[in-house]
């Protein structure tokens, strides 16, 4: 008749779900800081973060530990229903332009929530960050757009260990209540400056924010150009509509500088079908902007590509271009893409008796023997 109430400690579980090994004793670490004594939780934590430290392995060791401590983090709040458990929304939008609540009363919990994220040293949430988050939702690494972020991250660490780095800069900021706002404007917007090549827009927007707070709109307004400027051939940086990271940028002069560096890149850069072709053949995905590109290309147009094309990337180039004829719900673009190849093949084919063989490996048949004459 005797009631027992099992409550394993954190520790106890992460010592029954994880061994020894060396990447275990990291995953045990922040376990043990967050508390977390669900081992399906740790289990699922272990599962993904084997995945990742492999894809890791050439970078360093500082990527490494920010994609585990991150991947403990989201875990935990993604599949805890606690509300002692800081939100998954509200861990998403931590950053360091959350100096204070964007809203006039902060509850309780939120308060509670940023004391939990003090003690683990998480103080932002970066774009690097928000690829972990996405793999957590999935269920799997996302190789392509996790990569991107973590070698850009590597870079900033590696330029960071000559440099004092931004995070080191905003530790200026939080570990005092020093009345030094001249040094930590000074330190913040010096760091600023020789990381900007580094820095991630989120970064831009936690500091422009900061700034504005403490009343210098002009120095904000000149970082803000600086980054844009030292940036101008990142193109993807400005493109709102590709960025998983742009609804959390919440300063009004960022958002709208960056739309008007995208709208200008757009205009500058005219790109050749030969472009498109050179990006997508192979390929299952494109852009609207390469897909307009094509259909708006004339019969000669690519009539020139072909004849000018050697290698083997002229047969992708042609497949990419009737492909587009047969899918079973083709656009009037798509289409027209597939009918101005036709055409320009057509047009080749006719030019000799080895064209026209050529050709027809292709679908494409000439209307009679004639046309070869």
């Amino acid at each position: 008749d005797v009631e027992l109430a099992f409550s394993p400690s954190a520790k106890e579980c992460a010592d029954i779900a994880l061994s020894d090994d060396q990447l275990s004793l990291k995953l045990k670490s922040f376990v043990e800081k967050l508390g977390i004594n669900n081992i399906r939780i740790i289990k699922k934590i272990e599962r993904l973060s084997i995945i990742i430290n492999t894809l890791l392995t050439s970078f360093e060791e500082a990527v490494v530990h920010q994609a585990l401590q991150s991947l403990a983090l989201f875990m935990w709040c993604f599949y805890s229903r606690s509300k002692s458990v800081p939100g998954y929304d509200f861990v998403k939008n931590f950053g360091y332009g959350f100096f204070g609540p964007d809203k006039e009363e902060e509850k309780e919990e939120e308060k509670q929530w940023k004391t939990i994220l003090r003690r683990y040293n998480y103080s932002n949430t970066d774009s690097f960050d928000l690829q972990v988050a996405q793999t957590v939702e999935n269920g799997y690494v996302d190789e392509g757009p996790f990569l991107d972020e973590a070698r850009k991250l590597n870079l900033q660490v590696v330029a960071s260990k000559s440099e004092k780095s931004i995070t080191e800069a905003w530790n200026i900021y939080h570990d005092s209540f020093d009345n030094n706002e001249k040094e930590v404007v000074s330190v913040l917007y010096d760091s600023f400056k020789r990381n900007v090549k580094y820095i991630s827009p989120l970064s831009l927007d936690g500091t422009v924010r900061l700034f504005r707070e403490l009343g210098k709109d002009e120095l904000a307004d000149e970082m803000t150009d600086l980054y844009i400027t030292e940036r101008k051939n990142e193109e993807e940086i400005f493109d709102s509509s590709d960025h998983h990271f742009s609804s959390h940028i919440k300063d009004k002069k960022i958002i709208e500088k960056f739309a008007v560096m995208h709208d200008s890149l757009k205009k500058k850069v005219t790109k050749t079908i030969k472009d498109v072709l050179s990006k997508i053949a192979g390929k299952d995905s494109w852009g609207q902007d390469d897909e307009d590109i094509l259909s708006s290309a004339s019969p000669e147009d690519y009539y020139a590509l072909f004849k000018s094309g050697k290698g083997s990337h002229l047969s992708l180039y042609i497949d990419t271009c009737l492909n587009f004829g047969r899918f079973t719900n083709a656009s009037e673009k798509q289409k027209k893409i597939a009918e101005n190849a036709t055409i320009a093949l057509r047009k080749i084919g006719k030019e000799s008796v080895l064209n026209a063989m050529r050709v027809k490996k292709y679908g494409i048949k000439l209307e009679t023997k004639k046309d070869l004459a």
